[in-house]
């Protein structure tokens, strides 16, 4: 299992326990402390708001809620509002946070002979009334008293750490998609429209981009030839997707395209996508040893329009954004902060002090010729420096020609052309005519490496911080 090194400094535990159940409950704090988690268990006297208080913001805050059950434990009115906190925590978070991991006490089992307990109950935790029982059935448990080497607390730690399941080193099938939730995680992030097919993503990473040579004769005699190796990277918390990444390694510019990079919203906080994104770097050295550096595609952004739209939100004290075009503006620009924090570059024209502007061709060549052209959309190009390397502005001109035809040719165009063989050959006229066209008019540019943002603490990106909006990027 690839663990995400040192991320589980981001991850905190609350323990939920009964008093007859204290010692156990320490136990567990100890261990997870040692293992690098923070970790928190109720156990000194304060006055009910106080008590209430902390309680209260120690939820609110924790990554993982760990549910020690017994039949104290499901007597007790404060464990029963812990987890009545927890569940519409959870709730809200589309089931994401706080993971809920129900651990069962060595003390106070009357279900030996019972069978175990299918349900919790829970209140509302300011008011204390009664609401809807928490399943234990739907959720996996772990009992190592019953089953001490399947549910060790080597199991638990390991559960708690973040792990990086890659395709075709981790797993080859199909079913691990499934399994984790991945796609789901991947439907829920991206807009429907940015979305690729559950079927062409697998085909895609497990049959097709396998880092062999493909060739290939069109219509037209023309011969294409490419080298492609994709891999998906699947972030795991508790068997569950919580962040995702889909990368292609094309070996003949020894680039890098990353087709995208997301982790789930409310586990944005604290440094885990961070630590996911050097996690990759690291992955993807040790398979392509040569290659260069990464690029992404970005939408572009009006700095005019969005000031604007920021302006307006903070005007009206609203954190409701009703526009689809002011979303869809705020994200883009959100993105590329994303992408800065991570020291990534936009391909920039020093003369106009603007990022470059490239043309993506139509995706889909199975539509009518005629409507290619209404396909196309205009972005910017962003640059990863291999880690460990200098930034090269000298080479910054030679990087954009490489980029493009990484991306535009050997990725989209080539393997699409492929796919659509009925005018295969008419779709690579096309989708290389953009693409010359693209490089001709950047020619005479003075280009280099810059963040278009004012500086790493942007004081429009902290003017939305301050706002905040909860907009899926």
């Amino acid at each position: 299992m690839r663990f995400v090194a040192g991320a589980q400094k981001q991850i905190s535990t609350f323990i939920s326990h009964s008093a007859e159940n204290n010692d156990e409950a320490q136990y567990y704090e100890t261990l997870l402390k040692n293992a690098g988690f923070s970790a928190f268990q109720y156990s000194h006297g304060l006055h009910f708001g106080d008590r209430m208080s902390v309680l209260r913001d120690k939820i609110r805050e924790c990554s993982f809620f760990i549910l020690v059950v017994s039949d104290y434990s499901m007597k007790s009115e404060w464990v029963q509002r812990e987890l009545g906190l927890a569940v519409s925590l959870r709730r809200r978070n589309s089931g994401y946070r706080p993971i809920i991991i129900p651990l069962y006490a060595a003390g106070g089992r009357s279900w030996q002979r019972e069978g175990r307990p299918t349900h919790f109950p829970t209140r509302h935790f300011d008011t204390g009334t009664l609401a809807e029982p928490f399943s234990l059935s739907d959720i996996r448990g772990l009992d190592k008293h019953a089953s001490p080497i399947a549910d060790s607390d080597d199991k638990l730690v390991s559960l708690m750490k973040p792990n990086v399941l890659v395709t075709r080193l981790d797993f080859n099938d199909a079913a691990t998609f499934d399994d984790t939730g991945v796609f789901d995680l991947y439907e829920d992030i991206f807009p429907e429209i940015e979305q690729d097919d559950r079927d062409d993503i697998v085909r895609w990473v497990l049959r097709t981009d396998l880092g062999q040579k493909r060739s290939f004769v069109l219509s037209g005699k023309t011969e294409l030839s490419y080298r492609l190796d994709s891999r998906y990277f699947i972030l795991c918390l508790a068997d569950r997707a919580i962040g995702l990444g889909f990368f292609t390694y094309d070996h003949s510019n020894k680039l890098i395209y990353g087709n995208y990079i997301a982790v789930q919203q409310c586990w944005r906080s604290g440094d885990i996508a961070h630590a996911f994104f050097d996690e990759i770097m690291k992955i993807l050295e040790g398979l392509f040893p040569k290659y260069q550096g990464m690029v992404f595609e970005v939408e572009r952004f009006q700095k005019a329009k969005l000031e604007k739209i920021v302006s307006g939100l903070e005007q009206s004290g609203s954190r409701l954004i009703e526009d689809r075009d002011d979303q869809n503006e705020i994200r883009k620009f959100l993105r590329v902060a994303w992408y800065y924090k991570l020291d990534c570059y936009c391909f920039f024209d020093r003369t106009i002090a603007e990022p470059l502007v490239c043309r993506s061709p139509s995706l889909d060549p199975s539509r009518n010729q005629d409507d290619w052209a209404s396909d196309e959309e205009d972005y910017w190009i962003m640059w990863y420096q291999r880690p460990g390397s200098m930034l090269d502005h000298a080479k910054a001109k030679q990087l954009w020609v490489k980029a493009l035809n990484s991306i535009y040719l050997e990725i989209l165009a080539k393997s699409l052309s492929e796919c659509h063989a009925e005018n295969g050959q008419e779709y690579w006229n096309y989708a290389a005519a953009i693409v010359e066209k693209t490089l001709r008019e950047s020619e005479t540019k003075d280009i280099v490496f810059k963040k278009y943002l004012d500086r790493k603490d942007s004081p429009l990106l902290r003017r939305l911080t301050k706002l905040k909006l909860h907009l899926p990027i």
